[in-house]
């Protein structure tokens, strides 16, 4: 069984649910901040490039540091997977991946409303290749991501890049462009709510392209506390088939 598909999904609902606290319009982007995240993701789809149904439990938790113009995050999370497939072992666990970001934004819109920033993200293959929770070999991706503020609260956000893939023999993958654009609505400073696209090329000849969507809602108890909630439905057997899940963040004040 291969999760990678569960690993993508992770990556990019923390991705969303740090996008909607910390945009360039709010009050947090010009301050020092710690932001912990942790949450629970269940999904369902396919081994990447068969047609066996696979489920998946994530426990995700996410370290996240902004100072000035920069954002660093570091990503780690527990899974459970299950294959129904006479072949497979019904069920593996264990840590998955760690993921390492850095980001830089432009001090400067661009065209004076589009705010850029410019993405590297490493992989570090600490989840059990042997049980089939990663691929045991490093993955880089690099892009680049604009978004700006419209009126009555709504936003927009567009994203591309290329995800790097380690590759050995036996799994044939290749590197891979994608592009995800999201629409967004803050309601009275405390709700938001989103719905985003995102398309990615086959990540090896026998699988298919990712195209999936995303509704996600959050609410901010406090300038400390927020939650997230979402849903994923995916179009192919190499997308998340559908998901559910929440991310709940904290957020710490430098000094």
């Amino acid at each position: 069984m291969n999760t990678g598909r569960a690993q993508h999904l992770l990556t990019k609902v923390i991705y969303i649910a740090l996008l909607v606290i910390i945009s360039p319009s709010s009050s947090l982007a010009n301050t020092d901040a710690w932001l912990l995240s942790i949450g629970g993701l269940h999904g369902k789809g396919h081994s990447d490039g068969l047609r066996t149904p696979s489920e998946w439990v994530i426990v995700p938790f996410t370290l996240k540091y902004r100072r000035h113009n920069w954002n660093t995050q570091v990503t780690s999370s527990y899974i459970r997977a299950d294959t129904f497939s006479p072949n497979d072992t019904p069920s593996y666990s264990g840590q998955g991946d760690t993921f390492l970001k850095a980001t830089y934004l432009l001090p400067s819109p661009l065209f004076q409303f589009w705010w850029v920033d410019l993405s590297g993200k490493i992989k570090f293959p600490t989840a059990n290749e042997q049980a089939g929770l990663g691929t045991g070999k490093m993955d880089f991706w690099f892009d680049v991501e604009a978004m700006r503020t419209l009126s009555r609260g709504w936003f927009e956000h567009l994203a591309v890049g290329k995800k790097f893939r380690g590759n050995h023999a036996e799994s044939n993958l290749v590197d891979s462009y994608y592009f995800n654009s999201s629409l967004g609505k803050r309601w009275r400073k405390r709700y938001t709510t989103g719905i985003q696209l995102e398309f990615m090329e086959a990540a090896a000849e026998e699988s298919e392209e990712v195209i999936e969507t995303m509704l996600y809602t959050r609410c901010r108890f406090s300038p400390q506390n927020s939650l997230l909630l979402y849903l994923v439905k995916g179009f192919t057997h190499s997308s998340t088939e559908k998901g559910i899940g929440f991310q709940f963040t904290r957020r710490f004040q430098s000094r």
